[in-house]
């Protein structure tokens, strides 16, 4: 009563080699691929931007302000890229902050508040005080631009990222002949 069931496995070998070729190959390639993926986002929040892009004179214009950090595990492979924007303004543009103009320039702020004409106040020189320090009056809260959540929320709600990171997954499982 007893019968005997046989089968044969053929190709399990190259199928191995195929996955040590992989998994050889996946952190080098996925790293390219995720720092082409940090670029693209990080040009998309740049895009919005306004023009001039620095927000006051002699400040770091924001969109040149970009730093990558490759993020690693325990095991040593990387996992992404962390983009951080140097710019020492950044935040405030980003999050909002509470505004602050020179006295001397409080009136005409009132005067153009409803034309939204900062090239005046800008150019209004600010008077000093004995110490050097210029005499400061607060507007109130400015809000934030958050250029980095809505390109996110966009990336997110799009699918674009899951998508890039898909593909590129059907990639390698394509070169490698594992599909």
């Amino acid at each position: 009563m007893s019968e005997t069931v046989t089968f044969q496995i053929t190709g399990a070998e190259e199928l191995a080699d195929d996955i040590k070729k992989l998994l050889s190959q996946y952190p080098s390639e996925t790293e390219i691929e995720m720092e082409k993926i940090s670029n693209d986002f990080k040009r998309d929040v740049n895009k919005k931007f306004s023009p001039a892009g620095n927000y006051g004179k002699g400040k770091r214009p924001l969109a040149k302000s970009w730093k990558k950090t490759l993020l690693k595990t325990s095991a040593g492979l990387s996992t992404g890229f962390e983009l951080t924007n140097t710019a020492p303004h950044f935040h405030l543009v980003e999050n909002g902050h509470n505004g602050e103009i020179p006295v001397s320039g409080y009136a005409m702020y009132i005067r153009n508040k409803s034309q939204s004409s900062k090239k005046e106040t800008q150019k209004k020189k600010a008077g000093k005080s004995k110490k050097g320090s210029y005499k400061m009056q607060p507007i109130g809260f400015v809000p934030g631009k958050h250029y980095c959540e809505r390109t996110r929320n966009e990336w997110r709600e799009g699918g674009r990222f899951e998508a890039r990171v898909k593909a590129h997954v059907e990639k390698l499982m394509k070169k490698y002949k594992l599909t």
